[in-house]
């Protein structure tokens, strides 16, 4: 049945993305899973393959004790482009969320915090003193200890000659850019407070320091700028500073 499905449809390959989260009903672990055609593939083909799919799904959740229904089973949607697809692949364990604005709004009170990664629940156990998620951390490391997260099918990356970079070029990738500004420790405090730690990065990619300026001073923050040599600083000047 496979091998009918790949050559009615033109799959050659798809990349798996697991991701766990943690709410009210308990661990909730799901797929991210990239579909890859030769090209549009054939409506009537595809529509199979997907009634084939949550049919297999449905069975697998039943026969574990923990039966899927169709509107929780498998959701499909179309992806067109490499950036979207890697987009789709990476919020699989960053929901893009900041805990602390949400909780300071009342949503964990209110039940409306959702589902939790991991790392969230690391971070709400900073915020809150919960040493609860200490427990539910040790059980989620025993389970995923020597699980790999993302998976491709055989030879697919070698099909879309896709170039994997080492660990020293990837962190030569993440410090290319260079230093911009540097922060006091009291005004990053402030920046993880409002939970702007993606937006001032985009800022400077954006419009350089004058638009992570008027990022910052709307929230009130100092930034101090970094020269070649030396810095321009704030009146207080910087003590123990992170550098953005």
């Amino acid at each position: 049945m496979a091998v009918r499905e790949k050559e009615a449809t033109g799959k050659v390959g798809t990349i798996n993305s697991r991701e766990i989260t943690y709410g009210k009903n308990g661990w909730h672990p799901h797929l991210h899973v990239i579909v890859c055609f030769k090209a549009e593939p054939d409506l009537m083909a595809l529509c199979a393959m997907m009634a084939r799919w949550q049919r297999l799904w449905m069975a697998w959740t039943k026969k574990h004790g923990f039966p899927a229904d169709k509107a929780h089973g498998i959701k499909w949607d179309k992806v067109m482009t490499a950036e979207g697809a890697g987009e789709y692949i990476a919020k699989a364990q960053d929901s893009g969320r900041h805990i602390g604005n949400e909780m300071a709004r009342g949503d964990l009170k209110k039940g409306k915090l959702g589902g939790l990664t991991p790392f969230e629940m690391i971070e709400y156990m900073m915020i809150t003193g919960d040493a609860a998620v200490v427990d539910l951390w040790t059980e989620y490391e025993l389970a995923t200890k020597g699980k790999s997260w993302l998976r491709w099918s055989p030879k697919l990356k070698e099909r879309l000659k896709v170039e994997e970079k080492t660990e020293e070029e990837l962190a030569a990738d993440e410090v290319a850019g260079g230093e911009v500004a540097e922060l006091t420790e009291a005004a990053w405090k402030m920046v993880v407070a409002h939970g702007l730690e993606a937006r001032i990065l985009e800022a400077v990619e954006r419009g350089g320091f004058p638009a992570l300026i008027k990022l910052l001073t709307a929230h009130q923050i100092w930034a101090v700028k970094k020269l070649s040599d030396e810095a321009s600083e704030t009146p207080d000047g910087p003590s123990e500073s992170n550098a953005a």
